[in-house]
């Protein structure tokens, strides 16, 4: 145990206002008051509130109070480091216990990302299916278009084969008939050769 007197001001007959250094928490509780002069180191007078001590063994600064008690000024009790303590140890118990939480977060968000990526898929793939299908569907209505005006073109070259077939029938039967009123004799031509001659029937 020690204490030593770092500095002294504000004497009088009776008090001074003092700054000690002490060893431990248990010196500090035996320096001098504004009511004694200390138990195991005593000075001569008594001690003003506002005198500080440094305790070294817990790096905290006490000040003597109106109340005549010597109270830490910088640092946290003991109390209060006890109750940080049993936070800490608790929160690490929860950080623990919340491990497989978080992991299991992890992968809920990343599987609905590849859900998302997936949807984001199908649904590129329901569009390319829909304009394939816009496609087939105009491609289809092209050969419509084309087939009936084709269906239109053989009907009209049906309709000009009748036309051309009753024109060849009409004129064979005009043939026919044009050579059913012909006769026909061989003789000499007025160039001396011999040749056949057509000659019309009159009716």
């Amino acid at each position: 145990m020690a204490i030593l007197i770092a500095d002294t001001k504000l004497e009088t007959e009776t008090d001074a206002w003092y700054m000690f250094y002490a060893d431990t928490k248990e010196d500090i509780q035996t320096l001098p008051t504004s009511t004694s002069t200390g138990s195991s180191y005593r000075v001569r007078k008594y001690a003003r509130p506002t005198s500080v001590a440094y305790c070294i063994e817990e790096a905290r600064q006490y000040m003597l109070d109106s109340k005549d008690r010597w109270r830490a000024m910088c640092g946290l009790s003991d109390s209060v480091l006890d109750a940080l303590s049993k936070s800490a140890a608790e929160l690490l118990v929860i950080c623990k216990d919340t491990e497989n939480f978080r992991d299991e977060a992890a992968k809920s968000a990343r599987e609905a990302l590849e859900s998302k990526r997936a949807a984001e898929d199908a649904a590129n793939s329901a569009s390319k299916s829909s304009l394939a299908a816009a496609s087939s569907e105009r491609t289809a209505t092209e050969k419509a278009a084309e087939s009936s005006e084709l269906a239109i073109r053989t009907e009209k070259n049906a309709e000009l084969s009748k036309e051309s077939s009753e024109t060849a029938i009409k004129a064979a039967a005009e043939a026919k008939e044009a050579l059913s009123m012909l006769s026909f004799a061989f003789g000499i031509d007025d160039e001396g050769r011999f040749s056949l001659f057509a000659k019309k029937s009159i009716t």
